[in-house]
């Protein structure tokens, strides 16, 4: 996402969990940064997963458009560990920065992100033909196994 990629102050970057008071530094320029200087609508769709607090959201990163949710789909109220291991708040579902949803039905949230990432597709290719930049990471595929 950024030059300094994977290492942060001489540290590996490590995933972030709900409420951490880490993420992506918005000191750095993302790619998406770079891309809108050059006339590039950009979006990220699905997991961000590189800090829930509002400076580390995607639309402070140089992002137009957000639709999904702030890290991994496991890390939630339900998980097995909850209360053992960790706590974890409600999921939220985000659109830009607002929560639109809390503990989304992760069965459908595949579907809900696809059609929102072709929705951007079909919107910007109006207006800037092919001068996109999207990013989706679908969650399902992240579904990490109990460590426990």
């Amino acid at each position: 996402m950024t030059r300094g990629g994977a290492m942060r102050d001489g540290k590996p970057f490590v995933v972030t969990l709900a409420a951490d008071p880490k993420g992506l530094n918005p000191n750095e320029f993302t790619i998406a940064e770079i891309l809108k200087t050059r006339g590039y609508a950009t979006g990220v769709f699905g997991k961000w997963h590189l800090g829930d607090q509002p400076e580390f959201l995607p639309t402070r990163q140089g992002f137009d458009e957000f639709f999904g949710i702030p890290y991994n789909h496991d890390i939630h109220p339900f998980n097995p560990g909850q209360g053992i291991y960790w706590n974890f708040p409600p999921l939220p579902l985000l659109e830009g920065e607002k929560v639109i949803e809390l503990d989304s039905d992760a069965d459908y949230l595949t579907n809900r992100i696809t059609k929102r990432t072709v929705q951007f597709i079909e919107t910007t290719r109006k207006i800037h033909f092919s001068s996109m930049f999207l990013i989706l990471y679908h969650t399902i595929l992240c579904m990490c196994p109990p460590i426990f």
